[in-house]
């Protein structure tokens, strides 16, 4: 039972802050966390696996939750990639080393019990489909080149490497509305029609060079 409680303890530390928000898991685990401090906990040891029970139910439903909202979001950026690939005709090999990563990244967040790591590990999603993007581009270019074509606009030839050029997606650059922002509130009407005019702003100029946008 000692070792099934600092396995417990170790498992749902990780997720205290969102147990908080269950007053019965939270107590539960307040408590067992006190009995594996405790230097004399002997008469404590039947209580172990009812608080456990206690907080199992509660945490597995959190974990649960935040993991199908992060593949929610990874699959959607494999459905952004898949649909990149499939306009450019690519290459099974091209596809591959695109949609491996976010792939890879699913997987982890599936097996993970921490909510603090899904949410990290979804952080991530946004990078790697930036990098996919870029090596859908990079192939295209590629294959414009090897058709002999000086620039998409000018492709006269026809086949993959066309279909590729013609449907290159664009570049993106990544925004953080919060980075936009002078100050950590909005107290009047007045900060809220600044801030929403520097996010215009900054939209129309990276629209404006060619770019798609990326919220993160």
């Amino acid at each position: 039972s000692w070792r099934k409680l600092l396995a417990a303890a170790a498992r749902f530390t990780t997720n205290q802050a969102a147990l908080a928000g269950d007053a019965k898991a939270s107590a539960a685990l307040t408590e067992l966390l006190a009995v594996r401090e405790d230097p004399a906990p002997y008469g404590k040891i039947n209580r172990i696996e009812p608080l456990i029970a206690s907080i199992e139910a509660s945490n597995d439903h959190l974990v649960q939750g935040a993991r199908s909202a992060a593949i929610a979001g990874i699959d959607s950026k494999i459905i952004e990639v898949t649909q990149s690939l499939t306009k450019a005709s690519a290459s099974a090999e091209i596809s591959n080393v695109a949609l491996h990563p976010l792939q890879q990244l699913k997987i982890r967040i599936g097996e993970s019990a921490s909510i603090p790591e899904i949410k990290y590990l979804e952080q991530g999603g946004g990078q790697l489909l930036d990098e996919a993007m870029d090596q859908i581009i990079g192939w295209m270019q590629k294959q414009a080149a090897r058709t002999g074509a000086a620039t998409t606009s000018t492709m006269t030839t026809t086949g993959a490497g066309s279909k590729a050029a013609t449907h290159a997606p664009k570049p993106s650059q990544t925004v953080s509305p919060s980075e936009l922002a002078e100050r950590p509130y909005l107290e009047t009407e007045v900060e809220v029609d600044a801030y929403l005019e520097r996010l215009k702003e900054t939209f129309v100029a990276i629209l404006a060079s060619g770019k798609r946008i990326r919220i993160q």
